[in-house]
């Protein structure tokens, strides 16, 4: 207001909305690798697992984790945040896995984690114990 009680300037009222960020998506997961339920032989995978997938609008980083399938699994074996959507997890143990995908954000925050799939590793094809050809001794 002036001197004389007056306005001088006046200011229209406006409405606005605030709102979070919706959450990042899972990959999508036809582009996934190793596929579900994917078994992998070191005999026949050289350095062992590599994991792949779309990248992700919005996402500056993505959490990788691989742990046992089993009640006593949930401690993950390898854990690994990176920048880029591809991972070189290598030869974990032989067993059966579950491994996932979750996006972060710029903010820090997880996205949406990609339903966990199986892994199985293996050193190829367990030998089996050794027979008999011929009762004789040589």
């Amino acid at each position: 207001m002036g001197g004389q009680g007056e306005v001088l300037k006046s200011s229209v009222a406006r409405s606005f909305k605030v709102a979070l960020h919706p959450p990042l998506r899972a990959p999508a997961s036809e582009k996934v690798r190793p596929v579900s339920n994917a078994v992998v032989d070191y005999q026949n995978v050289p350095g062992g697992v590599t994991a792949s997938w779309s990248p992700i609008d919005g996402a500056v980083a993505y959490d990788v984790s691989v742990r046992l399938r089993s009640p006593a699994g949930t401690k993950p074996i390898f854990q690994k945040r990176v920048a880029t959507p591809g991972v070189a997890i290598g030869e974990i143990p032989e067993g059966d896995y579950l491994w996932s995908i979750t996006a972060i954000d710029i903010l820090g925050r997880p996205g949406e984690a990609l339903t966990p799939r199986g892994l199985k590793t293996t050193y190829g094809v367990e030998l089996g114990a050794p027979t008999f050809q011929t009762k004789e001794v040589q």
